[in-house]
């Protein structure tokens, strides 16, 4: 009977979910941009352009183009580029409502079940961001 064994180091693990990290936070960081607008509609953006501003390699991008591809958002120009697909108002008010209310339910939760830990860190994050947007830094701001 053959003797099964572990992995020899031909498939480094870490690195293999490392970049399906990278992969699932492109696509999150490229759909939010879809879909608040911070790319043009119909305009062409460079894959290597996008990679550039992500700060992550070609293939998790890639991998996070085609999968907003399947689902409508993006079309690969064959030599040109990827090219945004425009949203139906209604699609794009019905996913920002959906957050709304599940982004709410998430701080209700999260709140519930803090720890005094996470309270001081909560805490100590919001102190830094009113430093940050104090007037003197240029901000204005209401509380």
């Amino acid at each position: 009977m053959a003797e099964t064994s572990k992995a020899t180091g031909i498939f480094d693990e870490e690195q293999h979910i490392m970049n399906n990290s990278f992969k699932e936070q492109a696509y999150t960081l490229i759909k939010d941009a879809i879909i608040y607008q911070r790319f043009r509609e119909d305009a062409i953006y460079s894959q290597e352009g996008i990679c550039q501003e992500l700060g992550i390699s070609r293939t998790p991008v890639r991998e996070a183009l085609l999968e907003l591809q399947q689902e409508g958002y993006v079309y690969f120009c064959r030599g040109k580029g990827i090219k945004i697909v425009p949203l139906d108002t209604k699609v794009v008010h019905d996913i920002l409502e959906m957050r709304l209310y599940t982004e709410q339910t998430s701080a209700y939760l999260a709140g519930q079940r803090a720890t005094e830990i996470d309270l001081r860190r909560m805490q100590t994050s919001l102190d830094e961001i009113e430093i940050t947007l104090s007037p003197k830094m240029g901000y204005c701001y209401i509380i």
